[in-house]
């Protein structure tokens, strides 16, 4: 599911939690505005038939159906439901009134909107219907006249609702609270229903226009919850209105549309005195399986869990009565901070005995930290735990126990106190392998989120100090942050919540512009140039924020002197300039000098500025752009063009290592584009967090570098957590950012493209420089030595003493085939591989040997027999045991080269003479059916366990209007004719099923077209419609690999019926068959294709044509052996509809992702 279909799934929410009999009648209003076609679209996707009602329509009093045709009788309807209705009706107590005479006497009206005093519009929200602030709080009273003409529509507050609805006959009604809108609602309260938890924890506020926002609205919740305040200035409401009989049952709904199909929960407080948990879709009913599972798996290791059964659907647990354990925690500080301490250690105690104790030795370091997948071969980190782990007993404690199932939600958020023990719930994702350090660090982030008064008592620094956790703070958080990324799916919907949802900084920046006269605002925090021409300027503070300031900008404001308040470092020299006291600027003429506030805590030094009497000075935030300063750059800039571009600022991101002629021709084109450049460098330290990789040019020279280009105006540092897009448009204003072409496709870049589009400016890709990259040239300065040719091959042989092969998959197969059909004679002790798992113990009669049992010798040849992009890895893993000097990668261009060549000369006089000699067989046929091919000789029956699976799965995932047919020995000449001598050779056997595979794909496809996929092919999603409509057709990956020298591969085509290329391949294998009696090459037909590409001009203008697609097909089968865990497995096949597995390996575990796809 991508963003944009989560998004419309999230207003949804307000109504799929609801429970509506099946056989109940219901209607649904719809309107042109808002979102209440989305709530239609929710009730019917439950398989319900929902009769729509037009809005205008029963404005105007006559009800019709969505035909426009039949009007509707009287007393009609169980159910009515209108959200995003009331708002829009320009008599809200007639419409209500149509409303109820639509319903049957014992129906009931489901309504929902908005609260024009809603709490975020006191924290400085603008309204919806205006798009100011305060509108909706003065009731409207005070808009213009050309205002209230233009306005759609008006909210309501609950009262002004509550007479409404009674005007309109509904004098029973229940009013739900709703947080934080009704757009995305995440929590519903009733009325008569107060929570016994803080909700600032539980609720993320969102807004129409996060960047007015003034207040932290969830730290006002306690406030309002104690004064009663909290149901009338909800933000939006939920109303349930019999026409008689009595409201559901219920107390509170907490929601998590934002989830994903699969993981969305509604959790249900009832009156009777249960919780349920229900899944918002059928694709999250297995969840509450796992929940129940989980609950056992703690249970097993002495962890109290509140009891549950599931149980209709239902996820059911008794509610407790306890207190929240967060709640206790907090009042237990306040009170008795030993009593704290010691509470907190069980709480400790249950987390370390939570689950086994991971084995260090049975741990891969390597893939331990989050986000190792990202990482490049150079980065600095990649051993640094194994380094740790086989260190000092120290340097073991310090990262602590290590936890085979972290429950990162065993927290105090999810746990009551109850009877002197902690009692947990809701423990729906496990992580295997997590520090217990970064559970214990959740609890304590919970204990203090916006209750820094805490931290008077006890600082939260203390704590980490108690836990060991100082030391490797950084990877606990990063595993909560990989946590809260797989259970919430934030990464899909980050665009979304930047759109929405304030930042503290904003909110910071409104309160202070709130204290200060719009002109004394400007002068102190925005303008802090002014009044700095021809005068000294002095840094108050000489820490880092005032290094920061000198870095930046000393070449164009160089600086006079520190001051500060310490006295201990007054008449000191920092880089040969005094630091005074502050009063020795009253001994100066205020005309000659401006002082800049360097220091984070501002507040106090202003104050003792103005008391001084002292006018001229400003405060420096690192984070700000000073808009002036490069604004008159800018516009000096732009007023020397002679020609007019087409932009004024255009932005470029990117670390810049190694500057090369790609750069250059980056920059280039940028800069012909608009009239001001500014480039963004990434810092040393961004590099190695974000790029997982290690600059070899320090970020100092780079920017330098970059400075110095002759198209670069400008040149800034990225902050290290302030990078990303919108981000940077915040700060720079541009008009367009630029990068590189290899991100077009990329669905994050696609969504800051649709950013940029929606504040007025534009993203715009470049092609990148073909053959050079930073990659390539750290290769060339880190001195690879690679095999070009046979010859130099063949020296390498004959000298060495010990040789010993690395990779036992198709690239040794190459290998060793080139090596027999050129007659090269060689002695290998064994195959090398860095782990034995689904590998067998011998191939080509070496033997298989894991790289940590390997015995090295000084003098061994190691030829890495394997694809590129395993070798950085293999060269890593080598290092690691002191073989680094004489490693080799091979060329397989030339490897590949020996049986191209081969084969085209085989068949050369048939090539050059095609399509004359052509046996024309399988000529296209008259027909516009759709299919499906795949093939299992044996017949499905007799296939392996996941080969039947993976058929199962192409069934199931052919489109409407196709049909999938399993080839086999029975049932081929029904579809295709082949000669009689290829028959016979596959009768006798001298004919391998894979190459009468090979045949029988493109005779198929040249005479029916379609779509061809092996029988190991395992769908994960529907096939598009678009794959039918290819001229060509496999999966791509947008880079150049193997023989075929692009990224083709045979277990995925398709294509027209006619396609030249299948033909050509088709015929060419008869003629080889006929003339040799047997097939050159096991991978003959990728050689045909590599062929048909040089030969015919037609089939490589079709490849060219073919979009990247299931660019990770091959991720799965590289995980099978791993345990089955939904959200890694969900991040192995997303990118794509299909992957490509593997029946052929051994061993694997009864919780192996292999087991889990086979049952």
């Amino acid at each position: 599911m991508t963003a944009e279909q989560r998004q419309r799934e999230l207003p949804k929410a307000i109504i799929k939690w609801y429970k509506i009999e099946q056989d109940s009648i219901v209607a649904c209003i719809v309107a042109e505005e808002g979102n209440s076609s989305l709530i239609a679209e929710a009730l019917e996707e439950d398989g319900r038939q929902v009769s729509r009602l037009a809005f205008a329509t029963l404005e105007s009093g006559q009800a019709e159906d969505r035909m426009g045709s039949s009007p509707y009788g009287k007393c009609q309807y169980d159910i009515i439901v209108a959200v995003d209705i009331i708002e829009y009706a320009s008599d809200a107590a007639a419409l209500l009134g149509r409303i109820r005479d639509l319903l049957k006497p014992e129906g009931k009206l489901l309504l929902a909107a908005d609260n024009r005093l809603g709490i975020r519009y006191f924290c400085g929200d603008q309204d919806y219907f205006t798009g100011k602030n305060y509108d909706s709080i003065e009731n409207y009273r005070h808009l213009l006249g050309w205002e209230r003409e233009s306005m759609k529509g008006r909210a309501y507050s609950k009262s002004e609702l509550t007479a409404l609805l009674e005007q309109a006959g509904f004098l029973q009604h229940r009013f739900f609270s709703v947080f934080p809108r009704c757009a995305n609602p995440q929590l519903l309260l009733a009325e008569d229903y107060m929570p016994n938890e803080a909700l600032d924890i539980r609720v993320f506020p969102e807004y129409n226009n996060p960047d007015t926002v003034f207040l932290m609205e969830e730290e006002l919740y306690p406030s309002l919850m104690e004064n009663g305040l909290l149901h009338g200035m909800a933000n939006g409401f939920f109303v349930e209105c019999p026409c008689q009989g009595e409201c559901t049952g219920i107390w509170q709904v907490t929601l998590s549309a934002e989830r994903g199909l699969q993981n969305a929960m509604a959790t249900i407080i009832r009156k009777d005195g249960f919780v349920e948990k229900r899944a918002l879709y059928q694709e999250g009913n297995k969840k509450l399986q796992q929940l129940l599972e989980h609950n056992e798996d703690l249970m097993s290791h002495h962890v109290q869990m509140i009891d549950a059964v599931v149980k209709d659907g239902a996820f059911v647990m008794p509610y407790m009565a306890g207190v929240p354990a967060n709640e206790h925690f907090r009042e237990l500080l306040q009170r008795d901070k030993d009593a704290f301490l010691t509470e907190l250690d069980a709480f400790w105690q249950i987390i370390l005995h939570s689950s086994e104790a991971a084995d260090f030795n049975e741990i891969n370091w390597e893939e331990f930290e989050p986000g190792w997948e990202k990482r490049k071969k150079d980065d600095p980190n990649r051993y640094k735990w194994k380094q740790i782990v086989s260190g000092t007993t120290q340097e073991r404690e310090e990262l602590g126990v290590v936890l085979k199932r972290g429950y990162l939600d065993l927290v105090s958020l999810n746990c009551f106190y109850a009877n002197h023990s902690f009692v947990f719930y809701d423990q729906e994702l496990y992580l295997e392998n997590v520090p217990a350090k970064a559970v214990m660090l959740r609890t304590i982030e919970f204990i203090y989120k916006f209750n820094d008064q805490l931290d008077g008592i006890l600082p939260r620094r203390a704590l980490y100090e108690r836990y060991g956790m100082l030391e490797h703070m950084g990877l606990y958080q990063k595993f909560i942050s990989h946590f809260l990324n797989i259970l919430r799916e934030d990464d899909g919907l980050s665009d979304y919540f930047k759109e929405g949802r304030r930042e503290y900084d904003t909110v910071q920046e409104n309160r202070r512009r709130m204290n200060y006269s719009e002109e004394e605002y400007k002068m102190i925090f925005k303008d802090v140039f002014h009044h700095t021409k021809g005068r000294r300027l002095y840094l108050f503070g000489s820490g880092k924020y005032a290094k920061q300031f000198r870095e930046k900008y000393d070449a164009v404001y160089p600086i006079s002197g520190y001051l500060d308040n310490d006295e201990s470092r007054w008449g000191m020299e920092i880089d040969g300039l005094p630091v005074l006291a502050p009063r020795a600027l009253l001994e100066m003429n205020p005309a000659e000098y401006k002082v800049i506030i360097c220091i984070r805590n501002y507040l106090p030094v202003v104050k003792q500025l103005h008391r001084a009497g002292i006018p001229n000075y400003s405060v420096y935030d690192p984070r700000a752009s000073y808009i002036d300063d490069r604004q008159t750059a800018v516009e000096n800039d732009i007023s020397r063009q002679v020609e007019q571009k087409k932009y004024n600022v255009g932005y470029i991101a990117g670390v810049f290592d190694l500057f090369h002629i790609g750069h250059l021709n980056l920059l280039m084109r940028a800069k012909a584009q608009c009239s001001h450049l500014i480039v963004g460098v990434v810092t040393d330290e961004g590099v190695i967090r974000h790029k997982k990789s290690s600059p070899q040019i320090p970020f100092g020279e780079r920017i330098a570098i970059v400075r110095a280009c002759r198209y670069v105006d400008e040149a800034v540092e990225i902050p290290l957590n302030q990078g990303d897009t919108d981000e940077a448009y915040r700060r720079y204003h541009f008009d367009v950012q630029f990068s590189g072409s290899d991100y077009a496709g990329d669905p994050k870049w696609m969504a800051k493209k649709a950013f940029l589009q929606r504040h007025g400016a534009d993203l715009v890709f470049f092609p990148y420089t073909e053959g050079i990259s930073t990659t390539k040239l750290k290769d060339k300065v880190n001195n690879r030595q690679k095999v070009a040719n046979l010859a130099g091959l063949m020296e390498i042989l004959r000298s060495a003493q010990h040789v010993k092969l690395y990779g036992a998959g198709l690239r040794l197969a190459s290998f060793m085939e080139v090596m027999a059909t050129c007659k090269i004679s060689f002695q290998a002790e064994c195959i090398l591989v860095s782990s034995n798992k689904g590998n067998p113990k011998q191939v080509y009669g070496l033997p298989v040997v894991e790289v940590s049992k390997a015995d090295f010798h000084d003098d061994d040849v190691i030829l890495l027999t394997m694809s590129d992009c395993f070798v950085d890895d293999a060269r890593e893993l080598l290092a690691m045991y002191g073989m680094s000097g004489k490693v080799y990668e091979l060329d397989y261009t030339m490897i590949d080269r020996i049986p191209y060549r081969m084969i085209y000369q085989s068949a050369e006089s048939f090539i050059k003479d095609y399509p004359k000699q052509a046996v024309n067989l399988n000529c296209p046929v008259k027909t516009e059916n759709r299919y499906v091919w795949s093939c299992w000789w044996q017949g499905e029956e007799n296939a392996p366990e996941l080969v039947r699976k993976c058929l199962e799965s192409q069934r199931r995932s052919i489109p409407k209007g196709s049909e999938h047919v399993l080839i086999t020995w029975d049932n081929y000449k029904e579809y295709i004719e082949l000669p009689d001598y290829i028959v016979k050779q596959a009768e006798y056997g001298r004919l391998i099923p894979a190459h009468l595979a090979d045949i029988t794909r493109c005779c198929l496809l040249y005479k029916y077209g379609g779509i061809w996929l092996d029988a190991t092919v395992y769908m994960t999603d529907c096939i598009p419609e678009e794959y039918f409509a290819y001229e060509l057709l496999t999966r791509s990956t947008g880079e150049k690999i193997y023989c075929t020298n692009t990224s083709w591969v045979t277990w995925f085509l398709g294509g027209r019926k006619g396609a030249e290329l299948y033909h050509f391949v088709m015929e060419t294998f008869f003629y080889c068959l006929r003339e040799y009696d047997k097939v050159p090459h096991y991978y003959m037909i990728d050689f045909l294709i590599a062929i048909a590409c040089r030969e015919l001009g037609g089939v490589e203008n079709a490849l060219q044509k073919i979009p990247v697609n299931n660019k990770n097909a091959t991720e799965l089968q590289k995980h099978l052996q791993e345990p089955y865990i939904e959200e890694a497995y969900n991040s192995y096949i997303q990118g794509g509809v299909l992957q490509k597995l593997t029946y052929k390996g051994t061993g694997y575990n009864t919780d192996s992702i292999y087991q889990h796809l086979i049952k």
